[in-house]
């Protein structure tokens, strides 16, 4: 075979793999490999079995921890950071589903079925994707930003440290800006509530840094 022809052959079929790759995933490698758990302490799992930092996550994959635990969660692609912690409000682990990619392979979708997810989101010049969090029927539309997002069977709240995220719940959309928190009452008055947040409260700050705190915290909107 002419020399020539085999290099066109290869670089042909090299542009479809990466064209068919693109078109099935996106930001899944061929393995459908979309995250691993990067860092952890204390006890969790991944689809009820006992897991450790290094795995990695598919979409349907469940990962669960325990009270007085964590595992974080980063994607491949563009770098995106999500802390599991279990709610001290709920007798429940937490837990979050890695959800299939969407929207022609842009978007990245975590569910946050219990417990608290704190994220971390590059700015939009960083990243060619977007990242969403869905929770009951609430989804957040995260842009570059910070915070925490925090379901249990009482209540649930989408907080701020800086940035803006949109939270659409049954439909009705609410901004929710830096130092602000979206809270919503399961059990009581049932209805959107958005009410400052204190990222200085030492509670707050351990969901950020794992257990540490920062004595110079930035809060902003930008």
């Amino acid at each position: 075979m002419n020399k020539n022809v085999l290099i066109l052959i290869v670089i042909v079929a090299a542009a479809a793999g990466c064209f068919f790759a693109f078109r099935q995933g996106g930001g899944a490698s061929s393995d459908g490999v979309l995250a691993s758990i990067a860092e952890s302490s204390g006890t969790f799992s991944v689809n009820s079995k006992p897991a450790k930092t290094g795995d990695s996550l598919k979409a349907g994959d469940i990962v669960e921890v325990g009270p007085d635990s964590y595992a974080l969660i980063k994607y491949k692609q563009d770098n995106y950071e999500l802390m599991l912690f279990a709610s001290k409000t709920s007798k429940e682990n937490a837990r979050c589903e890695i959800k299939p990619l969407k929207s022609e392979s842009k978007t990245f979708v975590i569910n946050l079925i219990n417990g608290i997810l704190t994220f971390f989101v590059p700015p939009a010049d960083q990243r060619t994707s977007t990242l969403e969090i869905t929770a009951d029927d609430a989804v957040v539309s995260i842009r570059q930003t910070k915070g925490k997002v925090e379901n249990d069977p009482s209540q649930l709240k989408v907080a701020l440290v800086n940035g803006k995220v949109n939270v659409n719940y049954k439909g009705a959309d609410t901004e929710v800006a830096a130092g602000q928190q979206l809270f919503y009452d399961k059990a009581g008055a049932k209805k959107i509530e958005v009410k400052p947040y204190d990222f200085y409260d030492k509670t707050e700050q351990e969901y950020y840094y794992k257990g540490k705190v920062d004595n110079n915290p930035v809060v902003n909107d930008k």
